[in-house]
């Protein structure tokens, strides 16, 4: 993983923000992207604010809460899927 320069909270470039989001690899960052990631992208340059993904993050895990019980309907007593 790369480092996070200290920027006031601003990230530059795809691996300062991969880094941030622990290590997310380019297919994550893809799916990320797809889902509304607030990043603005500027020909190769990459730039997004941290506040900006945590409230991303916060707002999608938030709506996916509610998709937890169909999810662990799924599985067994066990929860082992069985």
């Amino acid at each position: 993983m790369g480092k996070i320069e200290d920027r006031s909270g601003l990230l530059v470039g795809k691996g300062e923000i991969s880094t941030f989001l622990g290590g997310a690899s380019d297919y994550m960052l893809k799916k990320y992207l797809e889902m509304g990631l607030p990043v603005a992208i500027e020909g190769t340059l990459w730039i997004a604010h941290k506040e900006n993904i945590e409230e991303f993050f916060k707002h999608y895990t938030r709506r996916k809460v509610a998709n937890v019980a169909r999810a662990m309907s799924d599985f067994g007593e066990k929860g082992n899927g069985k």
